[in-house]
């Protein structure tokens, strides 16, 4: 115990739940040898590692339902949007919802702006518009939370970034997915934080894998805000590479690819790969030119079926989600009964009978209720207690659930005798294997 944090910690301890603000349970609950545990398996996970975290941790195996598959996905509340370029948007993250997939999307747990745990959300001035502020509210940045229980587990999480204003472009999680051609890509510092979103930068063999749609446009710019000219800019060619907006995907899977207009350097009037400057932007929603997103630039030929991947730093937004199931016990393993059955021993050994775990008596005039502890031990098991001189006084049948590999003797013989002080045996003897293990303890009184 601490001044601030109070921590009851007991033997073998398994198991660890919050009670209040400040003080943790550790619950004894030591498994059995050959016991495989209810686990949890991520089947999918879309939110990358410089968005934040949603990681799914077991806390009551009882409450779990084996089998079943849930997703666990952020909410964003839109701070501003382009209504002529609909993936321009700044947001914060506000909370998350869990859903049981395998129970028809049944919603098992949720925070948001209505409902959320005190210390999960803050109250702060962020950038709405340029030049404005306005205090929002927003899932607290850089800290561990924790969601609320469901169906036995709980999800921890965190966003890195509070919005798209505070992020920009990724350079360390970006890079080549397949490949390694000298490549550089430069953002446009003034618009990606509009566009916080994962791209993919992909090479075919087919030389009309994209043909770019943008004509010419005065209001083009390149990276540094700087003015196409029209004698040194080839629009509408034909590429063998093109640019997807991975975040947002259609109903039939498709994806939006940026456009591109190609900086003639060395004015050729044709494409060179290792030459020219390629210029990838997002159209609005009538095709034309909105805004510039990347320039790109080769020092060497990507080959076909390379992949360049794009990334900002942002907030985790609703398509980032975790999907995960619940997987069952595993059968018995017999040989891990065999293996470690050395590992069974006695708690407290010497027993004392004035040990700290007997139970209180709420009547002083009661004899104190007196118990040792086997560990370690099979779910199914014999135990016999014998004298040094070899006399059975004790027979136990443990009859456990498969995954408990504790028990307890109330130091009593068959008779119901209290037991003297020395030295004793024991021998337990697993019913699924048959292992053996022998071993001694000592009473004082």
């Amino acid at each position: 115990p601490s001044e601030n944090n109070l921590v009851i910690e007991l033997d073998e301890a398994e198991e660890v739940r919050q009670y209040g603000k400040n003080v943790a349970i550790v619950t004894p609950h030591q498994m059995a040898p050959g016991y495989t545990a209810q686990s949890i398996e991520i089947i999918a996970n879309s939110v990358k590692e410089s968005a934040g975290m949603a990681v799914p941790q077991i806390i009551s195996r009882n409450a779990l339902k084996p089998n079943h598959v849930y997703t666990f996905k952020f909410l964003a509340d839109t701070i501003s949007s382009v209504s002529k370029s609909p993936t321009s948007i700044n947001y914060l993250t506000v909370g998350y919802t869990i859903w049981d997939v395998t129970d028809s999307n049944r919603v098992v747990q949720y925070e948001n702006l209505e409902k959320y745990q005190t210390e999960n959300l803050v109250y702060q001035n962020i950038a709405l518009v340029e030049g404005e502020t306005d205090k929002r509210w927003h899932t607290r940045v850089g800290k561990d939370l924790t969601s609320d229980v469901a169906d036995g587990f709980v999800v921890n999480y965190c966003a890195n970034v509070i919005s798209s204003e505070h992020g920009g472009y990724d350079f360390v999680n970006s890079g080549w997915a397949i490949g390694n051609a000298g490549i550089t890509v430069t953002p446009t510092n003034s618009t990606i934080r509009s566009y916080p979103w994962d791209y993919e930068l992909i090479f075919t063999s087919d030389p009309e894998a994209f043909t770019a749609k943008t004509s010419y446009a005065p209001t083009m710019r390149d990276e540094n805000s700087t003015k196409l000219e029209r004698d040194v800019t080839l629009t509408q060619q034909s590429l063998n590479f093109f640019m997807l907006n991975k975040t947002f995907a259609h109903t039939d899977g498709s994806y939006d690819t940026l456009e591109v207009v190609v900086v003639d350097s060395n004015q050729t009037g044709a494409v060179e790969l290792t030459e020219d400057r390629f210029i990838f932007g997002v159209p609005d929603t009538n095709g034309k030119w909105y805004q510039t997103l990347f320039a790109v630039e080769f020092s060497q030929v990507p080959q076909a079926n390379d992949v360049y991947f794009v990334t900002c730093l942002r907030p985790p937004f609703v398509t980032d989600s975790v999907t995960f199931k619940i997987l069952p016990e595993g059968k018995i393993n017999t040989s891990a009964i065999e293996s470690q059955m050395d590992k069974i021993k006695v708690v407290p050994n010497p027993y004392v009978a004035t040990n700290s775990m007997e139970p209180v008596v709420a009547n002083y005039l009661l004899n104190q209720r007196r118990r040792i502890l086997f560990t370690h031990l099979p779910a199914q098991c014999d135990i016999k207690i014998f004298t040094m001189s070899g006399v059975l006084i004790k027979e136990i049948a443990v009859d456990n659930a498969s995954d408990n590999g504790i028990a307890h003797w109330d130091v009593l013989t068959s008779e119901g005798l209290e037991v003297a002080a020395g030295m004793y045996l024991y021998h337990v003897k697993a019913r699924k294997t048959n292992a053996e293990k022998i071993g001694k303890f000592a009473i004082i009184k």
